[in-house]
């Protein structure tokens, strides 16, 4: 269960991921556009094409500024929900433009001409569940004023022909919903996973933090000691579990005479009696047996 904090963060990556892909869908609806322009020049009268066609242009122009405005912007989390409802309106309004193709640009006297329209329209609706993949709301203000309109129009017409078209156009929409949600699906849990990989990095990084303060304090200590235990006038001779010599103070250099150079690595043979030498050695043996390292 993610917390609030967690919550704005992805809805922060939802909005980033809109504009980050709003320039494919500005790129798609000028070329579209266009091409539409072009084929429905001989069956729709000019002076709507160029107008639809002006207007087209105008409204990515804003978008391309929105875009540009967005891209510059510092992205303070407060400010989030401000640049998702531009977005919205922005993509409510290229919905009802390209709608408008339904009512302005339909050619009634050219079948073909009608269906290169839902042609044009079903491919702009098909190229938005990946772009408005991270937040469907957007695909929604989108695609339902882009079809409704020839979809009336289809219905309206009311012959065999219309009526078959108009329902393919509805079961094209409903497959394209049904596309959305699965593009939305991989979308949340791709941005859920690198949410939740970035908190496992983030502990990582606090525990390794952690262990090298710890093994700093532990050196810290350890240096002390050795100050500590070289700085005593009194004998201080640590051993292995095998009886050889680790450590080997000053104390212990001024008492028996010999420097840690010679007696690191050796027995204590040379400076223990040979009278105490058994017990000696059975003393390293029992604490070997108990699993200490040194003695």
């Amino acid at each position: 269960m993610l917390d609030k904090h967690e919550q704005d963060f992805l809805y922060k990556q939802q909005v980033e991921q809109l504009y980050a892909l709003a320039p494919v869908g500005i790129i798609a609806s000028l070329v579209n556009g266009s091409i539409l322009t072009v084929i429905q020049w001989n069956v729709i009268p000019h002076g709507l094409l160029l107008t639809w066609l002006s207007a087209l242009i105008l409204l990515n122009g804003a978008w391309t500024l929105l875009w540009y405005q967005f891209s510059h912007a510092s992205r303070h989390p407060q400010d989030v929900h401000r640049w998702c409802l531009r977005f919205l309106g922005g993509t409510l309004v290229s919905g009802v433009l390209w709608g408008a193709t339904g009512v302005v640009l339909f050619p009634e006297s050219s079948i073909p001409h009608q269906i290169f329209l839902a042609f044009v329209l079903g491919g702009m609706i098909a190229g938005a569940t990946a772009v408005h993949a991270a937040l469907p709301k957007a695909f929604l203000a989108y695609a339902l004023p882009t079809i409704t309109p020839l979809l009336v129009r289809f219905f309206l017409l009311g012959d065999e022909q219309h009526m078959a078209m108009g329902s393919m156009c509805l079961l094209f929409l409903t497959m394209m919903f049904v596309t959305l949600r699965r593009n939305h699906s991989v979308t949340m849990a791709s941005m859920t996973f690198n949410l939740e990989l970035g908190k496992s990095n983030q502990a990582l990084q606090r525990e390794i933090g952690q262990r090298e303060q710890a093994e700093a304090a532990l050196r810290e200590s350890q240096e002390q000691l050795h100050a500590v235990v070289q700085s005593t006038d009194e004998g201080i001779i640590s051993l292995n579990s095998q009886g050889k010599v680790m450590l080997w103070n000053t104390g212990a250099e001024a008492l028996f005479g010999f420097s840690m150079e010679e007696m690191k690595g050796q027995t204590l043979e040379c400076i223990v009696p040979e009278r105490f030498r058994l017990a000696h050695q059975q003393g390293i043996r029992r604490a070997s047996r108990a699993g200490k390292k040194t003695v």
